[in-house]
């Protein structure tokens, strides 16, 4: 099976789409790779899986290093078999761990390919039982811990498909992704754990070659291999350079045997003097040495050569481009050593003979993040019309530093790039930061020549991303690199001041304002959406910052549009970044939905949207009603399956964590959005989260209601420590102190625990409250003993929580305190409390840390208690939940500043980050949303669509809306115009909920907190009946008949006739998830219902249809439409997954 180069990209299997609309058509799973699987046969699952599972296929780098390199000479590494601590390690059971390492260009790799032929020669019928990666530090899918994993995992599975067993059970949910997503890692460490315990794998070998070019993740990776040699009899081999993070991890284990290559110097230089031979043999018969001449070369290389392959294969490299009369003299002239020989390239390169385009050429593969191919390289060098041979001889001319494999252009070996890194200013007179900046240039330069309008010619605008087939040529073939890359190279040369600067924003401005979107539809056809968050979040990162600091004085101005007033670049950077993130899970499934939605959907005054307006489709000809700008919303983060209790960002502002009613804890990286880890040992509901910093590092405390405390190990995702409390635990934090990692907890048991969280040991016991303790805070203060609590006992009392004394208790609220936070600023400090009706801001005197209130911050008080209602940021923002709503004050001066809304349930848990930009809440659906404190404000009632939560379509062309607002407006579905408004008696802020019954043509209203379900006439605004209800309403739906209406609390249904207001059935729902959305049949006899499972009931004979356990799945988390078929047969439900939805026949 041949592996296809990096920027080689083939289409997979190609299925026929029947859907037809804007809207894009979801199908199966249908991905690109580099390794032909073969679908239609008996082996169709095996081959789907592993096509899955594949990144890279290892046999595949071993053949392609053979192929360069050549086969190694059996001679040259015998001495290793017949060596002391190889045979040890190979005949020792308890000598599980063999660590290879050497300095640079010893022959570490060609010794590992020995290695592994000699191995499976001596038993060719356990060959099953190796696997082996080779790693290299410039290539990317041969780079990253996940990658080295992923690689092992699919090479054994290759050999013996029935080990797919040990993959864990949400890939049957998340197919490809989870080998993908920031939690990779983790699944196929423990994979791949499981797969070494199978019997079938015992005595298996595992071999990894240059663990040194493993540059991402490489400390995970190296506990993997420290924790399975200890644990499990699994052997390993690694090779490596001698590096201090490497021997410090290894060393340690017990069961290893390091074997260093320069203290058998004897022996490699016997090698070395081997390979000589070959390669002058070589030489002479290709290029007619003299016996003479071959003896003089043969001498001289090994007079030079000492102990080092690398330096005999660059020179013989040399040679074959040198006539036989200028042997000795040039070989005479290299000197001895990688380093010098290297520096004698430096000094060719500055050469008059040698062109100005070789060191180009090295200044853009140095910075490069992946090898570029032959025609992305001459794209880059503005020369697309270069030759092949022409670009190959180029190549050569840059001296030995690069080589060319399969169109690719790498570097010859790792320390080749490692001598440029030192040498940097030497060879190009310029700074790392501004070889980005023209590299970048050069890159955006390609994309605006090369991008345009749906460059594959789609015809249908619902094409996904995975249907489309590549045409020959490729018109993206030279930009692939460009397209994904340049806002990395970007954000690299802004480290630092650059002359390029100015240059470079003009260059972005002009991408941006013509080829942005376009762009997008570049990384929808390549694959490539996901990979360019990262890069936008760091664009977008550089602009609030560093901006206005780049062109003091000048900022670059836009043209002005009919629709917006002149733009800054910063503007235009703030809208790109919206629109990307707004946006990229559909332009990653379909192309041209760019075009067809992302720009439709934009907000009017959107600077991308109204640049781009002229290539929305013609054929949508009434644009829908849009919100003015983008609003402070930012992104969700999805995955518990539970309410979310407790977050807690670190204090960098990189990782965040929380806890649910999923029994689970997941950390998350902020800057992807992506789940690092999910915790699985707690047993119960997990109520709290806190981060710890300290001179030991980053931890992560855990509390759950089954009374234990988890500390774990934030970069491994590993508890490291589990603290038994008396009672269910439901408030932890940790003191501010660095030297010392003291934790509090409190719960069930009305008192506090004080722990030395290093040892588990409880300190003592802090006394006083009558009733649960939901809320701990440390301030700075006092050395970081000063410990405030709320209780359910409705005050809060101050504490020396190191010297167990009581302080202060402040009779503060009449409800449960579920919120307290200091501020971490020393002058002034202040301490929030709340519960649900009340917020207080209270001043704590420095030196007595007595607290006196200095502000009152009342709310309409109707919720119940949450697990985490504020929070403080660094600079004096509280953020307190208000039930669906976050208020957000100035605390020092108690001013409200503004709300941020749109929750789609109630708010259970609330974070700052530590730059005070974002606000992030959990809440009872299960989600995480991120938003832009600065940019929210509070609801207008002047944009009618832009505060609707639900709308309707009525009969006659009308729209029916509603929202957070005490009306329901009507539009003309064709014009957008108001056309009446239907005036509630609900409180203002009530959220709407709405049903419409097409058979009679009335409208069903009713409220989250109201205690009425409203019929109306919508025609005329007219006021039909009214049914009451017990308590606020959550979801709405008429039978397909208009007889029935059924109606939810979230815990209660009730089902009534619709003329009369007659209660027919009711029954109670006693899940801790709410029911989240509801439909009745045709004739109202059957209702379907989820929470976070679908349910099916025959209301008149009071039983369930179906099993619900068969239709779980991630996406019933969120309440989505569900409806039934004309027939009653079926049932569908909406989905956000990747399916456009589900149905189920019972």
């Amino acid at each position: 099976m041949a592996q296809i180069p990096p920027s080689i990209y083939q289409g997979g299997n190609q299925y026929h789409v029947t859907q037809r609309g804007p809207g894009p058509g979801f199908i199966g799973n249908n991905f690109n790779s580099g390794v032909n699987f073969n679908f239609g046969g008996p082996h169709d699952e095996t081959n789907r899986r592993l096509k899955d599972l594949f990144e890279t296929d290892p046999a595949t780098t071993r053949n392609h290093i053979l192929q360069l390199k050549g086969v190694p000479l059996k001679n040259t590494y015998e001495w290793i078999f017949d060596h002391q601590d190889y045979k040890q390690w190979r005949n020792n059971n308890d000598s599980r761990l063999l660590w290879i390492k050497a300095g640079p260009g010893k022959g570490k790799t060609m010794l590992m390919c020995s290695i592994i032929t000699q191995i499976t020669e001596e038993a060719p019928d356990l060959a099953h039982r190796i696997a082996y990666f080779f790693c290299q530090a410039t290539e990317p899918k041969l780079s990253k811990a996940t990658a080295v994993l992923r690689g092992l995992v699919f090479l054994l599975m290759k050999q013996d498909p029935s080990l797919w067993s040990h993959v864990p059970s949400e890939y049957d949910i998340q197919g490809k992704e989870i080998f993908e997503s920031k939690e990779a890692f983790n699944v196929l460490s423990t994979t791949l754990t499981a797969m070494l315990q199978d019997p079938k794998l015992e005595g298996a070998t595992l071999i990894i070659d240059a663990l040194d070019e493993c540059t991402q993740d490489l400390k995970f990776l190296l506990n993997f291999i420290a924790k399975t040699s200890r644990t499990l009899p699994t052997k390993w081999i690694v090779s490596s350079r001698d590096w201090p993070m490497i021997d410090e991890k290894l060393t340690v284990v017990r069961q290893q045997i390091t074997l260093c290559l320069e203290s058998n110097h004897d022996q490699v230089l016997a090698a070395v003097n081997t390979y000589i031979h070959h390669k002058v043999d070589v030489l002479a018969e290709d290029k007619g040495y003299s016996d003479a001449l071959a003896t003089q070369v043969q001498t001289q290389l090994k007079a030079k050569a000492g102990d080092t392959f690398l330096w005999v294969a660059l020179v013989c490299q040399t040679l074959e481009e040198v006539a036989r009369t200028k042997a000795a003299e040039t070989l005479a002239e290299f000197p001895e050593g990688l380093d010098a020989f290297y520096d004698r390239m430096i000094d060719q390169l500055h050469d008059n003979k040698v062109p100005k385009k070789c060191t180009e050429i090295l200044g853009l593969l140095f910075v490069a993040y992946q090898p570029l191919n032959l025609q992305e390289l001459a794209g880059l060098l503005q020369i697309p019309s270069e030759p092949i041979e022409d670009m190959h001889q180029l190549i050569i001319q840059c001296g030995s530093f690069l080589i060319v494999k399969d169109n690719f252009v790498y570097f010859v070996h790792q320390s080749a790039k490692d001598f440029l890194t030192r040498a940097t200013s030497r060879v190009w007179s310029k700074e790392l930061a501004e070889l980005h900046a023209i590299a970048c240039r050069q890159m955006l330069w390609v994309l605006i020549d090369s991008l345009q309008y749906n460059m594959y010619e789609i015809e249908h605008p619902g094409t996904l991303s995975e249907e489309v087939q590549v045409p020959c040529p490729d018109p993206l073939g030279p930009c692939r690199y460009s397209c994904v890359y340049w806002a990395h190279h970007f954000c690299d040369s802004a480290q630092a001041p650059v002359p390029e600067m100015p240059n470079l924003l003009s260059d972005l401005e002009s991408f941006l304002k013509k080829k942005f979107v376009y762009w997008l539809e570049a990384l929808s056809l390549i694959g490539k959406v996901r990979n360019v968050v990262l890069g936008m979040k760091q664009l977008e990162a550089w602009n609030i910052n560093l901006v206005d600091q780049a062109l003091p004085g000048h900022s670059i101005i836009m043209e002005k549009s009919q629709h917006t007033q002149p733009n800054t670049l910063k503007e235009l950077i703030h809208d790109a970044f919206r629109f990307t993130m707004s946006y990229r899970q559909l332009i990653e499934e379909a192309p041209l939905q760019v075009y067809a939605s992302a720009l439709v959907f934009s907000p009017s005054q959107s600077v991308i949207r109204n640049l781009f307006a002229k290539d929305i489709p013609k054929w949508i000809q009434v644009s829908p009603g849009v919100k003015q700008d983008w609003g402070p919303f930012s992104q969700n983060l999805e995955g518990h399956s539970g309410q979310v209790n407790s977050i807690a960002v670190s204090m960098d502002g990189q990782l965040m964590a929380s806890g649910s009613w999923d029994n689970t804890v997941r950390i998350w990286d902020l800057e992807s959005g992506g789940c690092l880890h999910t915790l699985t040992e707690h047993k119960h509901w997990v109520e709290a989260v806190t981060f710890w910093n300290g001179e030991g590092g980053q931890l992560l405390a855990s509390g759950s209601w089954d009374s234990t405390i988890k500390v774990w190990d934030v970069e491994e995702g590993r508890c490291i420590r589990t603290l038994h409390d008396d009672h269910w635990v439901v408030s932890i934090a940790f003191s501010p102190r660095q030297d010392k990692c003291v934790l509090a907890s409190g719960g069930g048991s009305k008192q506090i625990s004080i722990w030395d969280a290093d040892n588990g040991i409880k300190m003592h016991t802090l006394c006083g409250h009558s009733h649960l303790v939901r809320s701990l805070a440390f301030s700075p203060l006092k050395a970081g003993q000063l410990l405030a609590s709320g209780s359910r006992d409705h005050t809060v009392r101050i504490w020396d929580a190191f010297e167990n004394t009581h302080i202060q208790t402040l009779a503060a609220h009449n409800s449960e305190v579920d919120g307290l936070a200091f501020s971490r600023f020393e002058k002034d400090p202040i301490l929030a409390s709340g519960s649900k009706e009340l917020a207080k801001i209270w001043k704590v005197n420095p030196d007595t840390y007595q607290c006196t209130c200095l502000h009152s911050l009342p709310v309409d008080g109707t919720g119940w208690p949450v697990p985490q209602r504020l929070s403080l940021s660094h600079n004096g923002k509280l953020a307190f939940i208000d039930e669906n709503t976050i208020k957000v004050w100035d605390a020092c001066h108690g001013t409200h500043l503004n709300t941020i809304s749109g929750q789609s349930g109630w708010v259970t848990s609330v974070d700052f980050t530590p730059d005070s930009r974002f606000v992030i809440g959990g809440d009872y659906d299960c989600l995480i949303r991120v938003w832009d404190a600065v940019q929210a404000t509070s609801p207008s009632s002047g944009q009618l669509i832009g505060d609707s939560f639900s709308l309707k379509l009525l009969k006659n062309g009308l729209v029916a809306g509603s929202g957070l607002i005490s009306k329901i407006p009507i539009w003309d579905a064709t014009s957008l115009k108001p056309i009446r408004t239907i005036s509630v008696q609900d409180r203002k802020e009530d959220e709407q909920v709405l049903a419409y019954c097409p058979t009679t043509g009335f409208l069903a209203s009713g409220s989250s907190n109201g205690k009425v379900i409203y019929i109306w006439d919508p025609t005329t605004a007219t006021h039909i009946n009214s049914i009451s209800m017990s308590g606020g309403l959550k979801t709405l739906a008429y039978s397909g008949n208009g007889l029935r209406l059924a109606s939810s609390t979230g815990q209660e249904v009730k089902i009534w006739t619709a003329e009369r207001g007659e209660l027919v059935h009711d029954f109670s729902w006693k899940s801790p998830f709410p029911i989240k959305s509801l439909c009745l049949s045709s004739n109202g006899a059957l209702l379907a219902f989820h929470d976070h499972k679908l349910y099916i009931k025959d209301l008149d004979r009071d039983e369930y249809l179906c099993d619900p356990q068969s239709f779980k799945s991630s996406y019933l988390n969120t309440g989505l439409p569900i409806v039934f078929s004309d027939n009653d047969q079926y049932v569908a439900l909406g989905g956000l997954d990747t399916a456009a939805g589900k149905s189920t026949s019972f």
